[in-house]
């Protein structure tokens, strides 16, 4: 029996500006811990993704030093070591020129302390763990930080206990206890603004539950305004492409969420263009390319037009094709 070949051709179309217009930088992605994976991929898959901005996976440690490549720096569940001097200087340094920085969890307390009082600007005198919890409740309804977030529905209750808090909270607290402390917040240092959450990512929750705690996350990455997907993709179809207003372009995807496939970086690298696409398949089963066509204009929809796979000598393959 002759085989039959087969490819499937999967385009992406982008729809791009003619060159980036923002001047955001990407988010910083940076955990350590037990469930620091999980907590960088949930939030890359939920927060990241849903708002089509650039992220940048740093590990288990990122120097306060590199903090200006980045618009937010997002701190999850607990840092390897303390700060040195040095280290906790260039963070406030950050903050004072305009930078975010997002620790959630532990990450203040192995960062600096459990006393808070060596670092003022930090906003807080401590610390705080609690195996029962804090049992917080909505102070702020109305900021925008809590757009959407549902902290004061009734079935909030459901995952409004955190076991971290910020002790004498200086700063806006969005949840916790008035005049005590604060398991959501925020406080300015100088131009910038340093957030605490103590509701980590990576946890057990229902849907329900889930989804008020990324979007409380959501709304911290948007008032960051990094840098977007759409502009980093024009950046770098501007310069892999130089003058051409459609390219097309060849790698796999780095992940995917429920919506759509996601390409890092969102454009294409020097070397990836694409002016024939050549496909060779050995197996008697489907086989799957995915390419993207990106455009420098806004266009309403892109045409593909295939044909017939072919042998090497050029004569039909004679299974079909499609």
């Amino acid at each position: 029996m002759a085989a039959r070949w087969w490819m499937a051709v999967l385009v992406a179309l982008t729809l791009l500006p003619g060159a980036a217009g923002g001047q955001g930088r990407p988010v910083a992605l940076v955990a350590s811990g037990s469930r620091s994976g999980g907590d960088r991929n949930f939030f890359r898959h939920y927060v990241i993704a849903p708002l089509e901005v650039v992220s940048e996976d740093c590990g288990e440690f990122l120097e306060p030093a590199e903090f200006s490549k980045f618009s937010l720096v997002v701190w999850l569940r607990s840092a390897p070591r303390k700060f040195t001097p040095e280290q906790a200087a260039a963070m406030k340094g950050y903050l004072e020129g305009g930078g975010r920085v997002l620790m959630t969890n532990g990450a203040i307390y192995s960062a600096f302390d459990r006393s808070l009082k060596e670092f003022p600007w930090l906003g807080a005198q401590s610390w705080g763990y609690s195996s029962a919890g804090y049992r917080a409740e909505a102070l702020d309804p109305a900021n925008a930080l809590l757009g959407e977030v549902g902290a004061d529905a009734p079935e909030a209750v459901r995952w409004l206990t955190a076991p971290h808090a910020l002790n004498a909270f200086r700063g806006v607290s969005l949840l916790g206890k008035a005049g005590a402390w604060a398991t959501l917040g925020y406080i300015e240092i100088g131009k910038g603004r340093l957030y605490f959450s103590g509701y980590g990512p990576y946890e057990e929750r229902d849907l329900v539950s889930q989804n008020s705690v990324m979007q409380s996350y959501r709304n911290i990455v948007r008032d960051a305004n990094p840098l977007s997907e759409r502009d980093e993709a024009a950046a770098l179809l501007k310069a892999a492409a130089p003058g051409r207003r459609v390219a097309l372009w060849r790698r796999e995807w780095s992940g995917a969420t429920e919506q759509r496939l996601l390409w890092s970086p969102a454009g294409p690298r020097p070397g990836e263009t694409l002016t024939a696409i050549e496909f060779a398949s050995v197996r008697n089963e489907t086989d799957t390319a995915f390419l993207c066509v990106q455009s420098v204009e806004d266009i309403p929809s892109a045409r593909v037009t295939a044909e017939p796979l072919k042998r090497p000598d050029g004569t039909p393959s004679g299974g079909g094709g499609r």
